[in-house]
């Protein structure tokens, strides 16, 4: 990972943890450009933000 995504994502990270976040809404459009959405708690926040840094590196991911 560089070190710009790193430091994204630790700030991600802190933010999250600095403001009481409970909850992280993540929104995207699938293949077909249809709006989907899901939450996760910020305790899955590092899994995730290491999963998307993980597909930007065009990486398969066993845990999805």
């Amino acid at each position: 990972m560089s070190t710009m995504h790193e430091h994204q994502r630790d700030y991600v990270l802190r933010t999250v943890e600095e403001r009481g976040i409970r909850l992280v809404r993540l929104w995207f459009t699938d293949v077909l450009g249809n709006l989907k959405s899901f939450a996760i708690s910020p305790a899955e926040m590092e899994n995730a933000l290491n999963d998307v840094s993980c597909l930007r590196e065009h990486c398969f991911l066993t845990n999805v």
